[in-house]
């Protein structure tokens, strides 16, 4: 005999009550899955969207939305001239939605299944090469409080391989000088300890001992007080986007044309290490990948430095 309430409940279910189910989706997300503020929010604005697909083509209840319609909305996406990694990614935060509402029991199957696999482009990142990423640790000019602050931030980026959400969210008291290392909570909040090289705690420590005192001065809001550790002229903590300006910034005064970001800076830090033959777990370790695969994306960056030693060494080369 059929779950009459069960059945009820499917043919009231309209698409105003799936977004209301989209609330405790991300609160599930946030407190189940423990993923990072920047990847809920991701999240919300894939779905958001996609709520949006769904009002102007008129569907007003749940179980109108099938697997023929979310093609549909695949077909439109491409129309749009999105990437396909960007493709891939929105696909990606529908399946998940829906298999929260067939694990919540909302529905019976889930229609997000039967949409077809979209295989991302892999693109190798940009990356400075060692020389490139010596001169930028050397741009900043150490006369004043920005520049000390830059040059920190330079030589933590390159020591450590950190995320730049990982770099502005450190605390003063997640350095550990003395033992030459920093406590980072990555994605999915997941804790880790990554390593100060000798010039990033030098680095670390000269701006620290004055420049940053200096900057906490110029925040009037807070009377000078402040846990962050990387801090911007007015004295607050230092936005993401203030250290892609500021990497722009002495980026172009190097007059490097390719696209440099702080995302760079990290692949460039695999990249030699990897290079200068580091195990590729220690590097996953370092770099707080969850799965060694995303670290694999290195090795291919590599290869032109394996043909490089290759044709010097090999007699028949």
């Amino acid at each position: 005999m059929p779950d009459i309430k069960r059945t009820i409940i499917l043919n009231i279910l309209t698409v105003k009550d799936m977004e209301e189910e989209f609330q405790r989706y991300i609160t599930y997300l946030e407190g189940e899955r423990n993923l990072s503020p920047n990847t809920i929010k991701e999240y919300k604005k894939d779905i958001k969207k996609f709520f949006e697909y769904t009002k102007r083509a008129k569907k007003k209840n749940l179980n109108e939305i099938d697997s023929k319609f979310l093609r549909r909305y695949l077909s439109y996406l491409r129309t749009m001239r999105y990437s396909t990694s960007t493709i891939s990614k929105k696909i990606s935060s529908i399946r998940g939605f829906f298999s929260f509402l067939e694990m919540m029991n909302i529905i019976d199957e889930n229609p997000s299944q039967f949409i077809p696999i979209i295989k991302r482009e892999k693109k190798l990142p940009n990356y400075l090469k060692k020389k490139e990423m010596l001169n930028l640790l050397e741009s900043p000019v150490l006369l004043n409080n920005l520049g000390k602050r830059d040059k920190a931030i330079f030589e933590t980026f390159y020591s450590t391989g950190i995320r730049v959400s990982e770099l502005v969210n450190l605390k003063i008291d997640d350095i550990d000088l003395k033992h030459k290392k920093i406590k980072v909570l990555g994605k999915g909040r997941r804790e880790r300890i990554t390593l100060l090289n000798k010039n990033a705690k030098d680095s670390i420590e000269e701006y620290l001992m004055k420049s940053r005192l200096e900057l906490l001065k110029n925040d009037k809001k807070t009377n000078g007080i402040s846990k962050s550790l990387f801090l911007n002229k007015n004295g607050r903590k230092l936005a993401s986007r203030g250290v892609r300006k500021i990497v722009e910034r002495h980026i172009k005064k190097l007059g490097i044309i390719k696209r440099i970001s702080p995302h760079s800076i990290r692949h460039s830090f695999a990249t030699h290490m990897l290079d200068a033959g580091a195990n590729l777990r220690a590097v996953q370790e370092l770099l707080g990948h969850l799965n060694i695969s995303t670290t694999q994306i290195y090795t291919h960056l590599t290869k032109s430095k394996l043909k490089e030693i290759y044709e010097k060494t090999h007699p028949r080369a």
